[in-house]
């Protein structure tokens, strides 16, 4: 049985709701949904300085997705074309 993948919409809703309970909790985490990529991004930042400590994917994680879409599209173009 295949599990039914989940709409932008749900998507955005469910993160709205995740970001809610956090602060409810006073957890220095944040979550997100990269416009580009359409991936869930998990940032925990330092309450004191607002720094991210960390994040989950990295920038570089995003930036290299989003350079791999742009090539695959890319490639789409040039072979319709």
């Amino acid at each position: 049985m295949q599990a039914q993948q989940a709409s932008p919409e749900q998507v955005t809703d469910a993160v709205q709701q995740m970001n809610r309970a956090m602060r409810l909790a006073n957890s220095a985490l944040e979550f997100s949904v990269d416009q580009d990529t359409d991936r869930v991004v998990v940032t925990m930042t330092d309450r004191d300085t607002g720094e991210v400590v960390r994040q989950y994917p990295s920038e570089e994680a995003l930036a290299l997705s989003r350079y791999l879409d742009s090539i695959s599209q890319g490639a789409l173009l040039s072979q319709k074309a």
